[in-house]
């Protein structure tokens, strides 16, 4: 009687695991890339098809022996693509990845140091001014990376003027709704709300 209980309770523990990633989402997710950008912190970019709802992806990890980091995740519009940050302290690690129901095994690489060149896309990073601050946009440093920048990327950047990391966006194409003498021009990150 025991042994058929032991077949059984096997049996049940199989399915779950089996049947789980088709529960958990009705689509396909891929891990495409992870970076440790200088600035940026770890980023693990994500391509995704089928059914997803941004709830989907708000309970995300990422475990390092043993230790659960979060993920903070950003769907992309329209590109079928979600963007998500990680603790820096994942750096140089074998991780697993949990998102959506998937996991992921993959290495994060050491942080990039900056060159100045070695065919690096290199950006300014600026903070919007908020309501009440003066009209003029004050600059948060440099961004390098290894491809160019697209509409809507997401870094996590450290901000001297807010004294931590936060969310700044790549503008391709400059903000028109702005003071066009006081915008910085075209292709920068910027961001205006403390997350």
């Amino acid at each position: 009687m025991k042994k058929l209980l032991s077949v059984f309770v096997s049996l049940f523990v199989l399915l779950a695991i089996t049947a789980t990633p088709a529960l958990a989402a009705s689509g396909n997710l891929t891990l495409r890339e992870t970076r440790n950008d200088r600035g940026g912190g770890v980023i693990f970019i994500f391509e995704y098809t089928g059914e997803f709802t941004a709830g989907d992806f708000k309970n995300g990890s990422v475990r390092l022996n043993g230790q659960y980091y979060p993920l903070d995740c950003n769907i992309v519009e329209g590109e079928g693509v979600v963007q998500c940050t990680a603790s820096r302290a994942l750096a140089g690690q074998a991780v697993q990845v949990f998102l959506a129901g998937f996991t992921f095994w993959d290495r994060v690489p050491e942080s990039r140091a900056h060159s100045g060149g070695g065919g690096q896309y290199c950006y300014n990073v600026y903070h919007f001014p908020a309501e009440g601050e003066p009209d003029a946009w004050i600059s948060q440093g440099e961004y390098c990376q290894e491809g160019p920048a697209s509409q809507g990327d997401h870094i996590y950047f450290s901000s001297p003027s807010w004294g931590d990391y936060y969310d700044f966006y790549f503008e391709e194409n400059g903000l028109p709704w702005t003071d066009p003498d006081t915008n910085p021009g075209e292709g920068f990150y910027f961001g205006g709300i403390a997350t």
